[in-house]
């Protein structure tokens, strides 16, 4: 098996040029690819194919020889992915890294109603919306935490109490995604988070089907050597940690921070994030496109007849479907 990784999340691309890996084994190629986020995995070879062990000839000695004290450590440059945590009940990183991804793992595939893993995948129970279809509908697909500077640029060192991250995230977002919003929040406490929320949560994603997104740049605790992030999209309605519409999901990642610099660390204030009213945050959406219970959720839309007052919008059940207020 060979793990390709790369520490900014996005590949072999995109802001220094379009690149490509190739990997063969005995002159054939075996693997290749380019945009991969966080990870990518290839299997290759039989080990059916290879020298046998053979059997031993004797009885085994009393005295096992000794593991070398100088064996070598797994290398910082190559981070583990997430593995679910049942103590916590969502993904995590058990090791203190540079980055802490589920891309690649298909932790946080789909929605609970549509075969999540381990669902709901959040430290407090938030629970994902019942509504719509997979890969049609809203979901979270894979969360990666990444360490930075205060400028959101990656850095060689490892996530550190005090230090910068961002977040990177792959969702799926419903037709043109004029009504899909994504919202980024971070927790110190995993036992009792208090999510606060990175971005303002007021601009759609602006593009349908499976979308790469991310936050901000934040400040990590500097009290906390375990730490989550949570991200979350949902259709229309206002930031919140948990939001209770039928497309929305929500999902955590839990990962540890280097405490060594923890107390010389200058944590800096950040004003909170301007969040504009619903209604003027608000892009246009595509009403005709929606199904009954998508529209029956809209705002600015209503399910019945058209060109009826309001009082025989619904009378019938002829001819319904979704049209603009």
């Amino acid at each position: 098996m060979m793990n390709i990784i790369d520490t900014f999340g996005d590949g072999v691309c995109c802001n220094h040029g379009q690149g490509k890996y190739e990997v063969f084994m005995d002159g054939l190629l075996v693997a290749d690819g380019d945009d991969f986020d966080a990870m990518e995995s290839h299997f290759f070879g039989n080990c059916g194919d290879g020298p046998q062990t053979q059997k031993p000839t004797g009885e085994p000695t009393t005295n096992a020889t000794p593991r070398p004290s100088n064996a070598t450590p797994r290398p910082s440059s190559a981070p583990v992915p997430a593995s679910f945590d049942a103590l916590v009940g969502t993904p995590a990183c058990n090791d203190i890294q540079s980055i802490c991804s589920t891309a690649g793992t298909s932790l946080l595939d789909k929605k609970e109603v549509w075969g999540e893993l381990n669902p709901p995948n959040t430290l407090d129970n938030c629970a994902d919306g019942t509504a719509g279809s997979y890969l049609t509908d809203e979901s979270v697909e894979s969360v990666t935490v990444v360490a930075t500077d205060s400028a959101g640029n990656p850095v060689e060192g490892v996530l550190s109490a005090g230090g910068f991250a961002k977040i990177k995230a792959v969702v799926y977002a419903w037709n043109n995604g004029a009504g899909s919003y994504v919202d980024f929040f971070k927790t110190s406490d995993i036992v009792s988070p208090n999510w606060v929320p990175l971005n303002s949560g007021t601009s759609p994603v602006g593009q349908g089907g499976l979308v790469d997104v991310e936050s901000p740049a934040f400040q990590l605790s500097n009290t906390a050597a375990i730490q989550a992030v949570r991200v979350g999209i949902r259709f229309q309605g206002s930031q919140s940690p948990c939001p209770t519409g039928g497309y929305d999901e929500n999902d955590d990642l839990v990962f540890k921070v280097d405490m060594t610099s923890a107390s010389d660390a200058v944590m800096v204030a950040v004003a909170p994030p301007v969040t504009a009213s619903t209604s003027s945050s608000q892009e246009a959406i595509d009403c005709p496109a929606m199904v009954e219970d998508r529209c029956l959720e809209a705002t600015g839309c209503y399910w019945g007849r058209p060109n009826a007052s309001n009082r025989n919008r619904v009378r019938r059940n002829e001819n319904k479907s979704c049209h603009e207020l």
